[in-house]
C-alpha cells in the first residue's frame, strides 16, 4: 500500500508537456498585447502633440526627416496637415 501511494505521488508531480505549451503561448500572447498597447499609446501621444502645439514640433520634424528628399518631406507635411485637420474636425 505504501509503495502504491509513492507511485501516485510521483505521477502527480511529473511535468506536463501541455503546461509548457500553455506557458509559451501565454507569454507570446502577453507580448503581443504589450506591443499593441505600446503602439496605441505612441499613436495617442503623436496625435496629442500634433493637436496641442504644432509649432514646437518643427524641430522634431526637421530632425526626423534629416537626409530625406524634398518630395518625401513635402508628402509628410501634407499628410500631417490632413491628419491634423481631420482630428480637429472630428
Amino acid at each position: 500500500m505504501f509503495r502504491f501511494q509513492e507511485l501516485n505521488l510521483s505521477a502527480r508531480t511529473a511535468p506536463d508537456p501541455c503546461q509548457d505549451t500553455l506557458r509559451v503561448a501565454n507569454r507570446e500572447f502577453a507580448h503581443s498585447i504589450n506591443t499593441a498597447m505600446l503602439e496605441q499609446a505612441l499613436k495617442f501621444f503623436v496625435v496629442f502633440f500634433v493637436v496641442v502645439e504644432p509649432v514646437s514640433l518643427i524641430p522634431m520634424f526637421t530632425g526626423l526627416t534629416a537626409g530625406a528628399t524634398a518630395a518625401y518631406k513635402r508628402r509628410m507635411v501634407c499628410k500631417a496637415a490632413l491628419i491634423s485637420a481631420a482630428i480637429l474636425l472630428l
